[in-house]
């Protein structure tokens, strides 16, 4: 039940917290202990208290990172005050591998299920829930200088990604990547999986 540290380049996939199956209610503290030393601050709850087995991965590849959250209800949230002590200038671009969520952020908010493609803007306060049996999201981190696009322009563009030329391919090529999270013969190409990830972005 305790969070487990990356342990560098030994493996492309590191368990990075694992509450065990019967979770205690002090393992949200530990898992918000666990992003805070990754850089970014987050508060983690459970929606109306209920408390799942919540797992957090994370894949190496190359200068990215991407990270596979599960749990039912999950809640992450970052406040006003935790833009204010860091905010990276980076998207996450979220895939709902299984399970259903909601995301607000800044003044949009959203819902989808199994298979929605998102995006979530680090400089902005935000909520994601998740929930569902086995609910699962991955995430992929981009900087802005990475998409050479300015935060106003991905702000606008957020609500439109479904009715994008590009979002099919996007839509697949995340899905295949999350199937394949993990696999041996895919640790090599990990960096240019990931710069792929964010070419397509």
């Amino acid at each position: 039940g305790q969070p487990v540290t990356a342990t560098g380049t030994e493996r492309a996939l590191a368990v990075l917290f694992d509450s065990g199956p019967r979770p205690r209610p002090d393992h949200d503290e530990e898992l918000a202990s666990v992003f805070a030393r990754a850089g970014t601050p987050i508060a983690v709850s459970h929606h109306e208290a209920r408390l799942s087995r919540t797992i957090v991965e994370r894949w190496s590849m190359g200068p990215h990172d991407l990270f596979r959250a599960c749990g039912d209800g999950l809640v992450l949230s970052r406040s006003p005050a935790h833009v204010q002590s860091d905010a990276p200038e980076v998207i996450r671009l979220g895939y709902q591998q299984r399970g259903r969520y909601t995301l607000i952020a800044g003044d949009h908010a959203e819902q989808g299920g199994h298979g929605r493609v998102n995006i979530t803007d680090q400089t902005q306060p935000c909520i994601f829930t998740q929930a569902g049996s086995d609910a699962t999201t991955a995430s992929f981190e981009i900087s802005f200088a990475q998409l050479d696009v300015q935060p106003d322009v991905i702000r606008r563009a957020r609500p439109r990604l479904l009715r994008s030329p590009v979002y099919g391919l996007l839509h697949g090529h995340l899905a295949r990547l999350c199937e394949g999270i993990g696999q041996v013969e895919l640790t090599d190409a990990g960096p240019l999986i990931g710069d792929a990830t964010a070419l397509l972005t």
